[in-house]
């Protein structure tokens, strides 16, 4: 038995509008709903649609022309756009802001160790300071000219005295031995040759030939003579025997004396240029180069 064509306009025209409004879609579907859930209104439902034709076919109608609409609407639906992502595992961390003041866990004022003039500044305000950075833990540096000439001439005096110590335990070479040796002949002819006249003066005094004045002339020659033999016995004893201990022990105290000196100027070296105490901030400094700065000015702030 077909469906009136009355019926199938008002049953066409109740789709559209279920499929421009989902209320009444729900309504409809609900409305061609054949089967409920419970068995027994099953049963009871089965038997109502087969005793009336006319209801079955106008529902089965009604749930053809539904499923066409819906079918219909999702083939003319426009693709949406899908981008594809990588999925990441990571830890994510909440954020949180504090209000609070900060104080550093230190704070140096740094001075200068001694007088002179800026030459260089390495640092400033706001930059880290750190003995392994291209500056090498460098502030400033003060000029050197007139340290470093000191520090020279220390060190040659340094060296002066070492080679004299050095000298003095080597004993004399054989040269100088020999030259003593020398001496001491030479020393002692002169003595004997003095001897000797004095005893010809003398003779002559006794047969009144010359006066006593130049008798006592050739006696103080003669005393000179071995005065200077003793001298030059004396050095050749020295020489042979080596230096005393009492020498080389006032030429080591000359070396470390010169030692010092050229340590106290090293030092003086390093001063001149100001360093950083410990890894930090600069947050201040007080000094430009070209300025003159005495001996405990501050010059620099460090945390």
């Amino acid at each position: 038995m077909l469906l009136p064509c009355r019926k199938l306009t008002s049953a066409s025209a109740k789709i559209r509008n279920a499929v421009a409004c989902p209320g009444i879609l729900s309504n409809l579907r609900s409305q061609v709903c054949f089967l409920p859930i419970s068995p027994g209104a099953t049963l009871v439902a089965i038997s109502e649609l087969l005793m009336n034709p006319m209801a079955l076919i106008f529902r089965c109608g009604l749930l053809v022309c539904v499923l066409s609409c819906m079918v219909g609407r999702a083939q003319d639906a426009e693709p949406v756009p899908v981008r594809a992502g990588t999925v990441e595992q990571r830890q994510v961390a909440a954020g949180r802001v504090f209000v609070g003041t900060v104080e550093p866990a230190r704070r140096s004022v740094i001075g200068s160790p001694v007088s002179g003039r800026v030459d260089q500044v390495f640092a400033e305000e706001g930059d880290t300071v750190n003995a392994d950075d291209e500056n090498g833990g460098r502030i400033l540096q003060l000029e050197l000219e007139t340290v470093n000439i000191e520090l020279a001439a220390a060190t040659a005096d340094r060296d002066v005295a070492f080679h004299e110590l050095e000298e003095l335990i080597k004993g004399p070479r054989k040269e100088t031995l020999a030259r003593l040796v020398a001496e001491v002949e030479r020393a002692r002819s002169q003595r004997d040759n003095q001897s000797q006249r004095l005893a010809r003066i003398e003779s002559l005094k006794e047969r009144a030939a010359i006066g006593q004045s130049d008798l006592d002339a050739v006696r103080s020659s003669q005393q000179s003579a071995e005065q200077a033999l003793v001298i030059a016995e004396q050095r050749l004893e020295e020489a042979s025997e080596g230096t005393r201990p009492e020498q080389l022990a006032q030429f080591r105290a000359r070396l470390a004396r010169a030692e010092q000196e050229v340590n106290k100027f090293r030092t003086r070296v390093e001063h001149h240029t100001i360093r950083t105490p410990y890894p930090g901030y600069m947050v201040a400094r007080t000094i430009e180069r070209g300025a003159w700065i005495q001996q405990g000015d501050p010059i620099a702030e460090i945390v």
